[in-house]
Formats: C-alpha cells, structure tokens, sequence
C-alpha cells in the first residue's frame, strides 16, 4: 500500500488484498501508515535482514537460470513497470 506519486491516492498490490481478506485491523494500520497518520515500527532483526537477502539472491538465481536455459518471457518487473511509465514503487 503506497501514496501514488502524482495522484496522491493509494495504489494496492495482491499482497494488500490477501492481507485485507485475513485481517481487516492489519490494512487499517497499513492505511494509516500510508496516509502518514501513524508510523511503522522499525524492526532491526539481523537474521530477517539474512533471510530477505537470500531470497532476493534466490530470485536472482532462479531468474537467471531461466533466461541461461532460453526462457524468453522472463522479464525482470522493474522493466516492465518502466515499460508503463510507473517507476518504481
């Protein structure tokens, strides 16, 4: 859930939804936090900071693994944001 850049209204992602539809109380907050009304806590958690590294790294390994063995429709989601003019979230 992000402040649209131009628009000033929230853009959702399937993960806002899939939260919404588990608990409602989780996309106020999130609300809250996108409108500036209220912070998000700051976690500094070394082995989650481990963990999202290697999943990026995994992502990146398996994307290139694609494209090594010919895959042509692998296409990196910042090309095609770029692609439709939305830069980067």
């Amino acid at each position: 859930m992000v402040p649209g850049k131009s628009t000033g209204r929230l853009r959702l992602s399937a993960t806002d939804l899939a939260n919404f539809l588990g608990c409602r109380h989780r996309t106020a907050l999130g609300m809250a936090a996108a409108s500036g009304t209220l912070k998000r806590p700051s976690v500094d958690d070394p082995g989650l900071e481990a963990l999202f590294r290697r999943g990026l790294d995994h992502e990146a390994a398996h994307a290139a693994s694609l494209k090594a063995g010919g895959a042509s429709s692998v296409v990196e989601l910042g090309e095609v944001k770029d692609r439709l003019g939305m830069g980067f979230i």
